[in-house]
């Protein structure tokens, strides 16, 4: 019974992984798209909600994520390596 709690939790947690490399690599896309952070924000929560039943979950991710992926684009890491930096998509990769 432990093994199999074990194993639903590591399931679990992959899973969360996968959606928040996800939601990140489709969020960085909106960078460099408008010349203001607030346009770009604007875009990130448009682009959440397309997303039908996982918007809420979406735009939780920008709130807590937007701040620190501008600061890494602003100190010029490219966009397609912001998810790793923030240890979004590492595994998977």
């Amino acid at each position: 019974m432990l093994l199999y709690f074990v194993l639903l939790v590591s399931l679990v947690a992959a899973q969360d992984n996968i959606m928040s490399c996800m939601f990140c690599e489709v969020i960085t896309e909106e960078l460099g798209k408008e010349p203001t952070a607030a346009g770009t924000i604007q875009g990130m929560f448009k682009r959440c909600s397309r997303m039908g039943l996982v918007e809420p979950v979406c735009d939780q991710f920008v709130t807590e994520y937007a701040k620190r992926i501008f600061i890494l684009a602003r100190g010029g890491v490219p966009a397609a390596a912001i998810c790793d930096k923030l240890n979004l998509c590492g595994e998977r990769r």
